[in-house]
């Protein structure tokens, strides 16, 4: 249940989450209809001046760090890739830099603070990025394999690519890479048992 009083950040936020959600249960209702007229609804974000995707359905909400008044705490003895934890009301929530996660070089000069909360299989955690840029429609059968077009991101960690063309000649096109959530999930979690496991 939301706050009754939300600052005007989480009411964008939550209306971004709110028509993610209403339009993936329209396109799930609709069983009949062909594949090649569906869409795959993501929330769109950027990582070290390259553009990457993240299912709706797994988005439980997005926060700035500054405009929602969180804080950070760091926590020892994690990855370094775990930045620490923050307090969503009342929920201890591990935050990722997905940059270091993914070993990224760290392109951007600015203080990032937005973060992603995602949810998977009970599992919920904040992913940071540089900038957030909200929801778009992926046809589904526009949806290439994750092949090595961003050498940046091993191709083990997406879901499949995205190719938007930049004018109307459909040259230059823009390669957004959708991140598999569950394995990225699944992989955290194996990293942090490894490291255990030597102490």
């Amino acid at each position: 249940m939301r706050a009754i009083t939300e600052t005007p950040q989480e009411k964008k936020a939550n209306l971004i989450i709110d028509e993610a959600e209403k339009r993936a249960r329209t396109i799930q209702s609709d069983d009949s209809e062909n594949v090649e007229n569906r869409e795959r609804k993501v929330v769109r974000f950027s990582l070290s001046e390259e553009e990457y995707a993240i299912d709706a359905r797994f988005i439980h909400s997005i926060k700035d760090v500054e405009q929602d008044n969180l804080t950070i705490f760091p926590v020892p003895g994690v990855p370094n890739y775990i930045v620490g934890v923050i307090n969503l009301r009342g929920e201890i929530i591990s935050v990722i830099n997905l940059k270091d996660f993914f070993t990224l070089p760290d392109e951007n000069d600015k203080s990032i603070t937005k973060i992603i909360i995602v949810e998977c299989e009970d599992i919920r955690v904040g992913f940071l990025v540089d900038s957030v840029h909200g929801i778009a429609d992926f046809p589904v059968a526009e949806i290439q394999p994750a092949l090595s077009t961003i050498e940046k991101i091993k191709s083990d960690y997406l879901d499949g690519e995205y190719y938007q063309a930049q004018n109307s000649t459909n040259q230059n096109s823009m390669v957004i890479g959708i991140i598999d959530i569950e394995t990225v999930l699944m992989s955290e979690i194996e990293q942090r048992l490894g490291e255990n496991e030597q102490y």
